[in-house]
């Protein structure tokens, strides 16, 4: 056993001594620039894909926090239930009543919104800390109950109403003679708040529990949020909540349309890069094929001296492997640092086509043109409804990447090395 290890060592001490040899230094001009640019490639396509997945994945993120913290929570859970009781079949997290109805909202200067009331408990920043990392203040003070709500910044603009101000909720109730009535209920704005969602920002409000319920008349939206460290663990509680009796939906059931488009994005997203990669793959097998023309005498020599075909294909192939893992370590740190400086990134690049604008548009003056040009925005907060890029980098997708890449490039050279399967090495050596 100790032989054939000793052996097997000395075979890949060589090999790989070979691969480095060849990888940096030994290829003529031409060769050594295609496979620089392919390495090149292969970097740039890493940090192209980590970024990209990068960014994504901070937008997705933001749209899905504020949709579980805000809007579906981990698991909805319906019916006249104790939140009492369902804390202990939960057993973690926090349980906190809600109300949810729509009406129609307005101020008395005529102007009417229909919008989702969401009814909460006194104190519901301090019980729920997720809740308030994302409902953020924007104006006032979040108190709601005794005739006080909280109103979304884009709600609150286009109902013209601030902090202060009056503010008319239009819902239905049930008659004596059981016949829907309109009921008018007068409201003062005690806060504008911001999400960061447009759609939150745009059609919610939040008042106390007792305000929603005389607001909801015959239709009580009743239910109980639960909120839950781990949200993986979400399918789990609402399996223990319907064996005690509950009906309850988790956040993932609740936004499942949502959920598929973002997860069909990604995987469109991915699946476009990944065509890149191919082509490169593509680049890499026309780049070692080349390779082993310029080298056949040498390998002639090494086939001649008593080295194996097999053994020499594996020089090729840890060449690949290596070109390929440290293209994407370099890739996956560039793309990291420009994930984390993506907004330094955006308006430096402004600040560029910004100067270059100010400077044609100064030659213009200078010559009498009359053609001007005007600033650039590159990424807008006011078109966006956001006020930075997001970014949030997984571990799991950025290893997934390096394999990928690491991949793609042993793959190519072991397909480039086939052709020495048909390597005669007396009659390279009659030629050479």
């Amino acid at each position: 056993m100790k032989a054939w290890l000793r052996s097997r060592w000395r075979v890949w001490r060589w090999v790989g001594r070979l691969a480095v040899i060849y990888l940096l230094r030994g290829r003529r001009k031409k060769t050594a620039a295609a496979s620089l640019l392919t390495w090149l490639g292969v970097v740039l396509g890493v940090a192209t894909l980590v970024t990209v997945l990068s960014v994504m994945n901070g937008f997705q993120s933001l749209t899905i926090d504020s949709l579980v913290e805000v809007a579906s929570f981990h698991v909805r859970v319906y019916g006249a239930v104790d939140a009492a009781e369902v804390e202990r079949v939960v057993g973690e997290g926090v349980v906190v009543p809600q109300v949810e109805v729509r009406v129609l909202a307005g101020d008395l200067g005529g102007e009417v919104e229909f919008v989702e009331v969401r009814g909460v408990p006194e104190g519901m920043r301090e019980r729920d800390p997720g809740f308030a990392r994302v409902v953020e203040v924007r104006e006032g003070v979040f108190r709601v109950g005794e005739g006080r709500v909280v109103v979304g910044q884009e709600l609150a603009y286009e109902l013209g109403v601030g902090v202060g101000d009056s503010l008319v909720l239009t819902g239905l109730s049930v008659g004596e003679t059981g016949i829907l009535v309109p009921v008018r209920r007068g409201f003062v704005v005690s806060a504008v708040f911001r999400t960061g969602n447009y759609q939150i920002d745009r059609s919610m409000l939040f008042m106390g529990l007792e305000d929603a319920r005389l607001v909801a008349g015959g239709d009580d939206g009743s239910f109980l949020a639960v909120k839950l460290p781990r949200p993986s663990r979400a399918q789990e509680v609402k399996r223990r909540l319907v064996r005690a009796g509950y009906e309850a939906v988790t956040w993932e059931e609740y936004n499942r349309a949502l959920f598929d488009a973002l997860r069909m994005e990604k995987l469109f997203l991915v699946f476009l890069v990944g065509l890149i990669f191919l082509v490169l793959g593509l680049n890499l097998v026309h780049g070692f094929r080349r390779s082993i023309f310029e080298r056949r005498g040498e390998l002639a020599l090494l086939v001649a001296v008593g080295a194996r075909v097999e053994e020499v294909r594996r020089v090729f192939l840890l060449e690949g492997i290596v070109l390929g893992a440290t293209g994407a370590f370099l890739g996956t740190m560039w793309g990291y640092l420009l994930s984390i400086n993506i907004n330094r990134v955006f308006s430096w690049v402004e600040s560029m086509l910004n100067a270059g604008i100010h400077l044609w548009n100064a030659l213009g003056r200078f010559w009498g043109g009359r053609f001007r040009l005007g600033s650039v925005r590159i990424f807008s907060p006011q078109s966006f409804y956001l006020l930075e890029i997001p970014f949030r980098v997984y571990p799991v997708e950025v290893l997934g990447i390096v394999l990928y890449a690491v991949l793609v490039s042993g793959g190519a050279a072991y397909l480039a090395t086939r052709m020495l399967r048909t390597f005669s090495v007396t009659e390279v050596l009659r030629n050479e």
